[in-house]
């Protein structure tokens, strides 16, 4: 809790905003001040909720985000009517005009009215999109972008998300729905993805994705340090534990993280074929655990994707790491606010 001093210094800036990141994992609250600097944070787990029930468990969700930024606002002892405004980046499929979360395949929402919920309750501008739009923005604003005015931002968690940042701007597409990297389709043939396709980029590289290719392998090499690590629980298997195996130099989990990178190349390649960018920024728990996905990703790059395109393109980690969300959301209401005041 900020002590007295804090509090006052807080409470004199008429800069603050309200940052909040939701993803299928954890919800992150955040006040912020002017620089971006992060003054009071909460960081919860998701709730779990019934992707069936969608109409019940959105509400659930809500309910906890809101309890979130209440619990900010008693903490700094600062009053809704002190900050600027509410930015929102949630995972999922967002229409921005709208403030609504049209799909979200890890959280229950279904043509959601978010924006208007969270503005009704705390009346102040709320502005609402995709996380990975908000951690793109974050980082274009204060971290690994710049510099870069064309920019496709990936985050590699629990799904796959994706932000483009076009001649300086976010971009949307013509009904706000775009980026939805994770669901661009690698192999026609692929695994069922959350989304009800087959073979998205999310279904054969996100987390869940790499655990089951580790336990894949697992089966046909009971010997490997990845189930020593593991603690010999299979289920225990996962991302972690594999990047921890594979720095242990144990070659069965090099392959595994090897064979990711090639998926993760192949998308990347198609993404700098399509959009020229100057960097792709890569955040989430792969860029985060260790670089031999994104270092034979970079290899794939090079090989598959077209010159000069290929050249000119760095692939390179996110500075923010997972502040990005909070902090792009907040930098979004500054911009948006910007925007419509002219």
């Amino acid at each position: 809790m900020p002590t007295g001093g804090r509090v006052k210094s807080i409470m004199s800036d008429n800069n603050l905003v309200i940052g909040v990141d939701i993803g299928g994992t954890k919800i992150a609250v955040s006040l912020l001040d002017e620089k971006k600097n992060i003054l009071c944070e909460s960081i919860e787990l998701t709730p779990k909720t019934n992707l069936f029930e969608p109409n019940r468990d959105s509400e659930i969700i809500l309910g906890f985000v809101i309890s979130l930024i209440e619990k900010i606002f008693s903490v700094s002892k600062v009053n809704p009517s002190d900050v600027g405004g509410i930015g929102i980046g949630v995972a999922g499929t967002v229409d921005f005009e709208e403030g609504k979360v049209i799909f979200s395949p890890n959280l229950p929402f279904r043509e959601f009215d978010f924006k208007e919920a969270i503005r009704t309750h705390f009346k102040v501008p709320v502005f609402l999109d995709n996380d990975a739009n908000v951690a793109a923005w974050g980082e274009k604003c204060y971290g690994a972008g710049r510099d870069a005015s064309e920019i496709v931002c990936v985050t590699i968690g629990t799904g796959i998300g994706g932000g483009l940042i076009l001649n300086d701007e976010v971009y949307r597409g013509s009904i706000g729905c775009a980026s939805e990297i994770g669901h661009m389709v690698i192999d026609i043939n692929g695994p069922k993805c959350s989304c009800g396709n087959y073979g998205c980029f999310e279904a054969m590289a996100a987390g869940p994705a790499i655990a089951r290719k580790a336990r894949e392998a697992v089966f046909g090499s009971p010997d490997t340090l990845i189930l020593k690590i593991a603690g010999g629980e299979m289920d225990n298997v996962n991302g972690e534990v594999l990047m921890s195996a594979a720095a242990e130099g144990d070659e069965l989990a090099i392959g595994v993280l090897q064979e990711v990178g090639e998926i993760v190349g192949v998308a990347f390649a198609n993404l700098v074929n399509i959009f020229n960018p100057e960097l792709i920024i890569v955040g989430g728990g792969v860029a985060e655990s260790g670089g031999l996905v994104l270092e034979h990703a970079e290899k794939i790059v090079k090989e598959r994707a077209i010159k000069p395109n290929s050249e000119i393109v760095k692939i390179v980690k996110a500075k923010l790491g997972n502040k990005a969300g909070v902090i792009g959301a907040a930098a979004l209401i500054e911009k948006e606010i910007k925007k419509r005041c002219g």
